[in-house]
């Protein structure tokens, strides 16, 4: 079953009498529609979720990949990632914030979304996926490691910059958002409401949205979630013959490197990487990452996209005051797992399309018609 919010806001006047929900009822038709998930996976969230992170793979036609590097404050890089021939004026530019994994084509909701819309509405749309530091092949020339704390980094603003320079206004720039990339996209947005605006940023939608990294955090180190991600991110720091840890336990004496090569939770992972951060204590890192307390201080017209059954981020974190904005609409489905809403059980990796085809038509009817949704702030 399909469930939404309706909303208002007082803060922010437009110049249509539409909540965000209603426009986008009106506009995307699969919203209307009931997700089923298969029988199975209705009865295990927890491994509806696993799929979701072990079968997601891009289409056998991937498109060529041109790799854009930037120089960010901190002196590490960030990237993106574009796909095929880019248009010289796309009528969207379209750019993904991936979840906590490796930010490759390989893998990830993400990536193989905004592949799966490469092919559905083709080459007049320009689509990129925000490689982060130390991730997708970059190697890490800062001390900003994954983990909570590079939520605090303003690694958003260099990305979409780098868009915006390439793609200048008025060409809407919308932001396919998941998990972590969530996290990440929100706290700069919330905490930087003038340079997101500046930004052009014309609207986001966001899958499994945690609300709270705590909460997210928790939830994770409850199962074995973190387990999986940590050994992705001790493999991308280790690939290079330990030049990387080396070099940050000669620039950081406080650092204890065993900690952090040793951490199975990410309570632990975060406790390791506070002298990298510069915070003292596991609730300084928090409060300059969270967006919780926040996000209602988010200007762009955002589609918040949850499932009750995510063992991770759930639905029902939603259901406070924060969300209740007008240029918010939060809809929330039965079951999806996190990141899943599968509508068939892959065998082996498949391609969203086929089994999440539900998720993909949502996500691609809201690309393409939010940059209808007109505000008087000039977003």
């Amino acid at each position: 079953m399909l469930r939404h919010c309706n909303t208002r806001v007082k803060t922010i006047k437009k110049d249509t009498d539409d909540t965000l929900k209603e426009f986008l009822l009106d506009r995307c038709p699969s919203l209307h529609n009931k997700y089923r998930a298969p029988l199975l996976l209705q009865a295990s969230s927890m491994l509806h979720t696993i799929l979701a992170q072990k079968c997601q793979s891009p289409h056998a036609n991937v498109p060529t990949i041109s790799r854009q590097h930037i120089v960010v404050e901190s002196g590490g890089h960030v990237a993106i990632d574009w796909l095929d021939d880019l248009p010289n004026n796309p009528s969207i530019v379209v750019i993904g914030f991936p979840g906590a994994g490796n930010c490759h084509f390989a893998s990830g909701i993400t990536p193989t979304l905004i592949c799966a819309l490469h092919e559905i509405i083709g080459n007049e749309v320009a689509f990129g996926v925000a490689v982060y530091q130390g991730l997708g092949g970059l190697r890490l020339s800062s001390n900003k490691i994954p983990g909570s704390g590079y939520c605090a980094t303003d690694d958003v603003h260099a990305i979409l910059k780098a868009a915006r320079e390439k793609f200048a206004k008025p060409i809407p720039l919308v932001v396919v958002a998941s998990s972590f990339g969530t996290a990440l996209f929100s706290n700069y947005a919330a905490r930087n409401q003038d340079e997101i605006v500046a930004l052009g940023v014309t609207g986001a939608i966001f899958l499994a949205f945690g609300h709270s990294i705590l909460d997210t955090r928790q939830a994770c180190d409850k199962g074995i979630i973190s387990k999986f991600v940590i050994k992705t991110w001790i493999k991308h720091l280790t690939d290079d013959e330990g030049q990387i840890i080396e070099r940050l336990e000669q620039q950081f004496s406080s650092h204890d490197v065993n900690a952090l090569l040793n951490a199975t939770t990410f309570e632990e992972w975060d406790s390791a990487t506070l002298p990298l951060y510069g915070y003292a204590t596991l609730e300084d890192l928090y409060a300059a990452a969270d967006p919780v307390g926040l996000i209602d201080k988010m200007p762009i017209p955002t589609l918040f996209l949850n499932s009750e059954d995510d063992p991770i981020c759930p639905a029902k974190r939603l259901n406070v005051i924060d969300y209740q904005q007008q240029h918010f609409a939060v809809f929330t489905t039965q079951h999806g797992g996190h990141l899943g809403w599968f509508e068939k059980i892959p065998c082996g990796q498949s391609h969203v399309a086929i089994h999440s085809s539900w998720l993909l038509k949502v996500v691609s009817e809201f690309v393409k018609c939010i940059p209808e949704y007109r505000r008087t702030d000039g977003i």
